[in-house]
């Protein structure tokens, strides 16, 4: 994450985006700084988190498969998820 500036480009898209999708879950948005900062809240302050890497590198899921991973994770496991939003280059 060499970017200076973590902040989305546009905060009214993410904002829009968080709007449609807490008529369906609880969900908020966080800019951070690196990836220290999230794995520091993925493991920070008794409250447990699984968390999910979204990169150009990763496996892509259809629509029917995401929903079948969240409904996996749902029923086996009430940990809360963390979806991360890699940069450009990936994740270390």
């Amino acid at each position: 994450m060499d970017r200076q500036d973590q902040e989305p480009r546009d905060p009214s898209l993410t904002d829009e985006y968080l709007k449609r999708l807490r008529q369906y879950a609880e969900a908020e948005g966080t800019a951070l700084k690196d990836e220290a900062a999230l794995l520091k809240l993925c493991q920070g302050k008794g409250a447990r988190r699984r968390l999910v890497l979204l990169d150009s590198r990763g496996k892509q899921l259809s629509s029917e498969e995401l929903a079948a991973f969240l409904r996996e994770h749902q029923e086996r496991d009430p940990t809360p998820l963390v979806f991360a939003i890699g940069p450009a280059d990936g994740f270390q």
